[in-house]
């Protein structure tokens, strides 16, 4: 059994460039641009023996064969693929099951959390499960005390970010999975940076939170909390930050756009309070700062209390 040091978390990376024809200009554009990406980062880390790749496919089409077929080239057996195939087996029921019962017992069993939250959540466990069982008989393992996980794929705010909190939680890690922001799509929907906006910085904070920042086309500072390491069971986040409501603007997005959004912002006299996105049911959550340089800005909210939200 060789160790794997570090692993990369690929979420369904192909979505528009094998639709091209329904999909948005831009959105086909930019992800083109990532797909290059994408295929500079599978030919460079795969020559590293010690790092993997865990690669959620969703889509089919030649740009799906094209990349899936990259990273096996490339990492070969420390490539996996997870799917739903585990979803029968008694011992994966059983793990569902405790998961529902401790969300249920923690988390309440009215409106406290939604369906589809429990959905994204079934997913990422029988993958977890799928990635350790094929990954072990492809010869491979990692430690979660010290392995590093990064993430990235198609869907910013959405599969990129439910998928590495709720898997980092099912994997056992110590630490949450990194997501990239610069190797993701960044969908172009109130709520989100801007789309020429350029990441700066990823900062940890308190109960596994982490601040994306970013600075928009004209240099205004940009910023973003979003979850990082939390089961189903575990209450999402909201963030109180310490700052004049004249110099921020909040904006927010449902993580789906088939869902109305139902977020948590609160505009104070001295601050805003927002939700922490989780990917599936918190609103994503973007703060603009206005009037603001971009280190005030970083100083205010690098000090924002985190906790936890219980509705």
């Amino acid at each position: 059994m060789k160790e794997l040091k570090k692993n990369y978390l690929v979420c369904h990376p192909i979505y528009h460039l094998d639709r091209p024809e329904s999909s948005p200009k831009h959105y086909v554009e930019d992800e083109a641009m990532l797909f290059e990406k994408w295929k500079e980062l599978i030919i460079r880390e795969g020559q590293d023996k010690e790092k993997g790749m865990c690669l959620l496919l969703d889509c089919s089409g030649p740009k799906t064969e094209e990349l899936k077929n990259l990273a096996l080239e490339y990492f070969g057996a420390r490539c996996v693929m997870p799917d739903s195939s585990l979803y029968s087996e008694p011992d994966i029921k059983i793990l569902l099951a405790e998961d529902l019962q401790e969300t249920l017992k923690r988390r309440g069993s009215y409106k406290q959390w939604i369906p589809y939250e429990m959905w994204s959540s079934v997913n990422a466990r029988i993958w977890s499960e799928d990635f350790k069982r094929k990954l072990r008989n492809q010869g491979y393992y990692f430690v979660p005390e010290t392995v590093e996980f990064e993430s990235c794929g198609a869907s910013w705010g959405g599969c990129v970010t439910k998928y590495s909190v709720f898997m980092g939680r099912y994997l056992e890690l110590s630490n949450p999975i990194k997501p990239n922001a610069e190797l993701s799509l960044i969908p172009l929907r109130k709520g989100y940076p801007p789309r020429k906006s350029k990441f700066i910085e990823r900062i940890a904070m308190e109960h596994h939170v982490w601040l994306f920042l970013f600075k928009g086309e004209a240099g205004q500072p940009v910023a973003q909390f979003l979850d990082g390491l939390r089961g189903i069971w575990e209450f999402p986040h909201v963030v109180t930050v310490s700052i004049g409501p004249q110099k921020i603007d909040v904006e927010a997005s449902s993580p789906n756009a088939n869902f109305e959004l139902e977020g948590e912002i609160r505009i104070l006299e001295d601050g805003v309070i927002a939700d922490v996105g989780d990917g599936c049911h918190p609103s994503v959550t973007t703060l603009i700062g206005k009037d603001i340089s971009f280190e005030k800005f970083r100083e205010t909210l690098v000090k924002a209390k985190i906790s936890d939200r219980n509705k």
